[in-house]
Order: structure tokens, then C-alpha cells, then sequence
């Protein structure tokens, strides 16, 4: 067994954009790493975050130098999320990094 955690989480692939019956229920965490570089993909990964999100959804992204992308993606996704930038004291120290940003998102409330 690689780690603990083995036998309760599971990763499968999930085109952005798409249905999938893996949405059929709400995720209590999402995390998602270097989404910010594609323009093209903001409005199918947001998209995909709503359809997997509900009000208890914590959705954590991390990304660094390639944020091509993120001004769009944080113009389109204040419309559904609530959107908070994580700070370092808030990181372990082992994950602070100076060109990596990292950002929290809940679905906003009706």
C-alpha cells in the first residue's frame, strides 16, 4: 500500500466541461493545480466546478508562473464563488512559495 489513504480516495479522468455520472454528487474538497495557463478552458473548468460543488465545497487551486489565464477566470468565477486568497501564515511553511499562489472558492449563496 503506497499511503493510508488508498482504500477511501480514488482519481479518475473528468473532461472539463463535461457530464459525468462522478458528478452526480457533490465534492466536500477540490483541489486543482496549474489551471490558470489556458484561456480557452476557464468556462468549461468553471463549468466543471459548479456542477461538482454545493454550499459545504471547499475548492482549493494552486497555481504559479503560468496564470495566463487568471484574470479571466477570477472575473467569471466571482459570478458563482466566493473567492479568497489563501496567505502564507495560513500555508505550511513547506508549501509557501513565492511565485505560487494559492485560492480558495465556496459556492456563493443564492
Amino acid at each position: 500500500m503506497i499511503n493510508k489513504v488508498q482504500k477511501i480516495v480514488s482519481v479518475h479522468p473528468l473532461v472539463w466541461g463535461s457530464r459525468s455520472e462522478l458528478l452526480v454528487n457533490h465534492f466536500d474538497l477540490i483541489i486543482a493545480t496549474d489551471v490558470m495557463y489556458y484561456l480557452e478552458a476557464v468556462d468549461s473548468l468553471l463549468s466543471t466546478l459548479k456542477m461538482a460543488s454545493d454550499a459545504e465545497t471547499i475548492i482549493l487551486l494552486a497555481y504559479g508562473r503560468n496564470r495566463q489565464a487568471e484574470q479571466t477566470f477570477l472575473e467569471k468565477a466571482h459570478r458563482y464563488f466566493s473567492v479568497k486568497l489563501v496567505s502564507d501564515e495560513e500555508l505550511d511553511d513547506v508549501y509557501r512559495c513565492v511565485d505560487v499562489d494559492v485560492l480558495e472558492l465556496r459556492v456563493k449563496p443564492e
